[in-house]
């Protein structure tokens, strides 16, 4: 349902730590076939299945599909993605209009039936359409996000996916633009749908490894920050979001512990007698902090 004007080839890559009969032969009955194209579509859209031998992970995965790529432009989506129809017309607009490498899109969770996925597409609204668009204006820098993003073949053939870190797609940001040749830039209307993490067993798991992939990147790469040969803004964007990022969260952590430590005091050495306007202030101070305890926790 994609929206473009010229063929294209899909490209489905993945490894198996053991054998799926019925998924494999599924996905071999679609290696090589062509959409039936709806009215006006036009013909060569194609499939193409690519199992990696002895691959361990999704960087592997993504290093040797690219070289299957010729085109100058490839997308990457993870395999729950649904991009929106529109989604590839308005990032290769803005790619040609920016003379970018790479276009980062924004993601959304396509179903939400529990409060967990309500929350995590507030949060994924927050950081896409305010948080990256800020950084954005006050650095004049993006980051690539691992998925629905489009990037130029030759930059992202050049600096290739590492399988040795946890998070791959923040360490392949970092390590382009920190060669000072490769622009990323977000584009939130370029959307995407994908699915939420099945419990909150599995959204942990998921944010322990953001957490310990972006604590590697920024280990291995924060003394380059400032010797890098960028503009001032995209160094702080990178201080910003690297080391700094421990900073937050240190701050976060303090308050959280201290602000019910704050409220104890009061409510013993005055008895919570000052009125009622200040007990509903500490107690939405008290359930404000849990929150953030609760969001500590979770990244």
């Amino acid at each position: 349902e994609i929206e473009w004007d010229y063929p294209f080839e899909l490209l489905v890559c993945y490894n198996t730590p053991k054998p799926m009969p019925e998924a494999e032969a599924s996905l071999e009955i679609l290696d090589g076939k062509e959409w039936l194209p709806a009215i006006g579509t036009p013909r060569g859209r194609r499939v193409r299945v690519l199992r990696v031998e002895s691959s361990h992970s999704k960087a592997e995965n993504l290093n040797a599909a690219l070289e299957f790529v010729h085109t100058a432009n490839v997308v990457i989506y993870d395999a729950d993605h649904h991009p929106d129809a529109d989604s590839l017309l308005v990032a290769s607009a803005a790619m040609a209009e920016y003379g970018v490498s790479c276009i980062q899109g924004s993601t959304y969770l396509r179903s939400r039936p529990t409060l967990l996925s309500q929350y995590i597409n507030a949060e994924f609204f927050v950081t896409h359409f305010v948080f990256f668009p800020a950084m954005q204006f006050a650095t004049s820098m993006g980051v690539f996000g691992g998925s629905n993003a489009l990037w130029r073949t030759a930059a992202l053939k050049e600096f290739q996916f590492r399988a040795d870190v946890q998070t791959e797609d923040i360490d392949l940001s970092t390590r382009a633009l920190l060669g000072g040749q490769v622009t990323i830039r977000f584009e939130p209307r370029c959307r995407s749908g994908e699915l939420p993490p099945a419990s909150m067993i599995a959204l942990y798991r998921q944010r322990l490894r953001w957490a310990l992939g972006w604590d590697q990147v920024t280990l291995q790469h924060m003394p380059s920050i400032w010797r890098a040969r960028l503009p001032c803004g995209q160094k702080l964007g990178l201080t910003y979001i690297l080391p700094l990022r421990w900073g937050i969260l240190l701050s976060a952590t303090l308050n959280a512990l201290l602000t019910p430590l704050v409220a104890l005091w009061y409510f013993e050495s005055t008895g919570g007698q000052l009125g009622l306007p200040i007990d509903l202030c500490i107690l939405f101070s008290l359930c404000a902090f849990l929150g953030v305890c609760a969001v500590v926790a979770l990244n």
